[in-house]
């Protein structure tokens, strides 16, 4: 839109099972995991500004949604 800019990333992955906690440091789904890459990548983005959030999430498809606001 006119105000925002947003950056949507999607793959083909299994859907997000605990979409509530996927952003929590530490919290993971992967043998030997660390939790920390969601929780980095929101963290940096909302020192920038922006918004990193869980666009849509099905069986066999994941989108993130980035969005900054336009200067």
């Amino acid at each position: 839109d006119e105000k925002n800019v947003q950056i949507f990333v999607s793959n083909n992955a299994k859907g997000i099972e605990n979409p509530d906690k996927i952003f929590n440091e530490g919290f993971t789904t992967k043998r030997g995991g660390n939790g920390l890459g969601l929780w980095i990548c929101k963290n940096y983005i909302e020192s920038q500004n922006g918004m990193l959030e869980l666009a849509r999430s099905t069986e066999d498809y994941t989108e993130f949604a980035i969005t900054f606001g336009r200067l």
